[in-house]
């Protein structure tokens, strides 16, 4: 117990040192950025938005497709994403086939992503289809 008091410092000292980094780094940053300081914190916020289940509309916006266009070419993505023409798609999952989804989307686009890696996002779509 003494190595751990020796190493570790009070319950006290600890709860001062994060209302310290709050008020002089963070609140500092918030105010920087323009953002409130006061009520729910903004960047929490931003976070759990981001994280939520994401639906047809959320996923097209990502793609930079409208919702209608995108449902129109669900059958051209992983078969994971044809969740979105009924519900949503869990975070993780849609953040797993972003990288293929844009690529396939993006094939006649004058700006698309790096065809090197499109290729190999595309060929990891393939593998996992053939193992299924």
């Amino acid at each position: 117990m003494e190595a751990l008091q020796e190493i570790y410092v009070s319950q006290d000292v600890f709860a001062q040192q994060v209302r310290l980094d709050t008020t002089s780094f963070y609140q500092n940053a918030l105010k920087q950025t323009s953002l409130p300081i006061q009520g729910a914190d903004p960047v929490s916020n931003v976070w759990l938005r981001f994280d939520a289940d994401v639906k047809l509309e959320d996923a097209a916006g990502d793609l930079g497709l409208s919702p209608d266009d995108l449902r129109n070419n669900l059958g051209l993505l992983d078969p994971v994403a044809s969740v979105l023409r009924l519900g949503t798609l869990d975070r993780d999952d849609f953040t797993g086939i972003y990288l293929s989804s844009l690529c396939s989307l993006s094939a006649l686009l004058e700006n698309q992503p790096d065809a090197n890696v499109c290729d190999d996002a595309l060929r990891q779509i393939d593998d996992a289809r053939r193992l299924r």
